[in-house]
């Protein structure tokens, strides 16, 4: 019985590993999208 909890509670650390690295996967991308088009912003400004 206590391996089947452990079991069950090792499944839930690796998927809530997995969903972590996939949303700060996107946030990441984000934030680099976001930084750039700032860049962008302030060049046109500057010429």
């Amino acid at each position: 019985m206590v391996l089947l909890a452990l079991f069950g509670w090792g499944i839930g650390v690796v998927i809530n590993g997995f969903s972590v690295f996939i949303s700060s996967t996107k946030w990441e991308e984000r934030k680099i999208k976001e930084i750039t088009e700032q860049l962008l912003k302030s060049e046109e400004k500057n010429s």
